[in-house]
């Protein structure tokens, strides 16, 4: 697995940045730049090492990344790298979900090293983005007011953090999954296994059987949503009654199986590890790792086509960098 590292670091600029391009659902950009989660993923892989081995070495490496983070804001603490999907892109604005995760990195590294820098900028960043974004405790997309709950959390905001997920449990599927958003019903795998460490930790921190009992359903949904033969995740289930440009109308829901995420699965992986606490799951932790390239990346995908699938990208190798330094450490020391 130091191959994964070495590719995530071969990304890297003089300036502390880790580049990459945009290869998303929606958005193809083959020109690398840097991005929130490029950085937030690397300062946790790093804190996961530390942690695990005590060597400073990685503490540094999550500072230097974390420093370069917080050299990209503006005068109201705003991460100005947290595209949708790409700089030129039809998204520019990355709703609350983009500035959340890269505040969930710094606080955890303020909890290692204590300084004082890292944790005002997430508190700062999380006040105004609740201020521009967050109506009645929440935000209309579901898995963006999940990451904000876990920030509040660490914040010790507790009221907040209950405020959003008492919405949450609100908005399962007859799938079991999360809708999209109150606007969209679409039930997507990856952004519901974003929720679930929301609401295991909303759980932990209330003892309310509600937020565990919702990431419990979320988890018997991811549950059927791999494919035994790849040990990838389907895309999503499409809505009854919705037109898209892949089907027509339906009474049925729809199941998307293409494309399926191959490093970004490994986020799906961690929601599943974190469940298996509370109940057990026929899930396969290990096919995913067949998947590795020569230079010690990950792809993008299966089913989007050979020249996109065979492409690898930092905001989703994170991913994988994360999951394993947490589960896997020994194999990076």
């Amino acid at each position: 697995m130091i191959s994964l590292l070495d590719w995530l670091e071969s990304q890297k600029t003089s300036e502390g940045a880790y580049l990459g391009i945009c290869n998303t659902f929606w958005e193809f950009n083959p020109v690398k730049f840097p991005h929130t989660t490029n950085q937030a993923g690397m300062i946790n892989g790093f804190v996961n090492l530390y942690k695990h081995s005590k060597d400073k070495k990685w503490l540094k490496k999550a500072e230097e990344a974390a420093d370069y983070l917080i050299s990209k804001i503006d005068e109201n603490f705003f991460y100005t790298i947290a595209y949708g999907d790409s700089p030129s892109g039809p998204w520019p604005d990355s709703g609350p979900v983009l500035q959340a995760i890269p505040d969930l990195s710094l606080l955890r590294l303020y909890f290692i090293n204590n300084k004082e820098k890292y944790k005002k900028v997430a508190e700062e960043n999380i006040n105004f983005t609740l201020k521009k974004w967050f109506n009645n405790g929440h935000y209309h997309v579901n898995n963006q007011t999940a990451k904000v709950s876990e920030v509040l959390l660490l914040l010790n905001r507790k009221r907040e953090a209950v405020e959003a997920g008492e919405f949450l449990v609100t908005q399962h599927t007859q799938l079991g999954g999360l809708r999209q958003s109150i606007r969209d019903e679409r039930v997507f795998s990856y952004y519901n296994a974003k929720c679930v460490p929301g609401l295991i930790y909303l759980y932990k921190h209330t003892g309310d059987e509600r937020f565990l009992n919702s990431a419990l359903k979320v988890g018997h949904f991811l549950e059927k949503m791999q494919d035994r033969k790849t040990g990838l995740f389907y895309n999503d289930y499409e809505a009854p009654l919705r037109w898209t440009k892949f089907m027509k109308w339906s009474n049925l829901w729809v199941l998307r199986k293409k494309p399926m995420w191959v490093a970004r699965s490994f986020n799906i992986l961690y929601a599943m590890r974190l469940l298996s606490e509370f109940d057990s799951f026929n899930i396969d932790f290990d096919k995913l790792l067949a998947y590795q390239k020569k230079d010690g990346s990950f792809p993008n995908t299966v089913g989007f086509g050979k020249e996109r699938d065979g492409l690898s990208t930092t905001r989703w190798n994170v991913y994988a960098f994360e999951y394993l330094t947490k589960y896997y450490p020994e194999r990076f020391l």
